[in-house]
């Protein structure tokens, strides 16, 4: 009996393979639809609020986005910084400035 050693490069992929092999996959099989798990609010979300514009509690909520600092074209991005620390604080505030700005215009469009 002969016993062969492969390298690391090898290994993996053959781990991969036999990963791919015991789920099924099929290399010419269409890729499924990806739906992003972090994502806080979905196409069915956004196109359900925008229905309800022109009715309370929406409208009131909405206008109150629209009057925010962090939801302006115009919102001047604070970072970037080397790091973000809450203790010590280092540059906190700006970063989550900088990211509600980004949330409430993709919210916005």
């Amino acid at each position: 009996m002969k016993i062969t050693t492969i390298g690391a490069a090898a290994r993996g992929c053959l781990a991969g393979g036999l990963i791919l092999s015991a789920l099924g996959a099929d290399a010419g099989a269409a890729p499924a639809a990806f739906t992003h798990p972090g994502v806080l609010l979905g196409r069915a979300d956004l196109d359900a609020v925008k229905a309800d514009l022109d009715k309370e509690p929406w409208k009131s909520a909405y206008e109150r986005l629209k009057a925010d600092a962090r939801s302006q074209k115009a919102y001047v991005m604070r970072g970037p910084c080397a790091a973000v620390s809450r203790n010590p604080d280092s540059c906190r505030s700006e970063w989550e400035n900088d990211m509600l700005a980004v949330y409430n215009l993709a919210r916005m469009w």
